[in-house]
């Protein structure tokens, strides 16, 4: 077995989609607290999904992303179509998928 089916998450990671972009329409993006890698609560807008089963936490760049395509006030991003798709990127001074 794989370590991502040893430990599954809710969230959904580059590597789910498999080198490929992904086509999804926003169910809802509520603002939810969650914890950071230090173990500290902090407020992240969370897009989940329609026929989806893991959802994707914003950080402040992909927020931005989302934003340019949906508006600035994720109360108008319900409905919205948006692609998905992997890319490396600097997250607590680790590049990273």
């Amino acid at each position: 077995m794989k370590r991502d089916e040893v430990f599954p998450s809710k969230y959904l990671k580059a590597a789910d989609l498999n080198g490929k972009a992904l086509c999804v329409t926003i169910e809802r993006a509520p603002l939810e607290i969650l914890k950071n890698p230090e173990g500290k609560e902090q407020s992240k807008t969370v897009l989940h999904f329609v026929k989806a089963k893991k959802m994707l936490p914003l950080n402040r760049v992909n927020w931005d992303s989302v934003a340019d395509i949906c508006g600035d006030d994720t109360e108008d991003w319900t409905g919205k179509k948006i692609e998905l798709y992997p890319a490396m990127t600097e997250m607590a001074g680790k590049r990273v998928a």
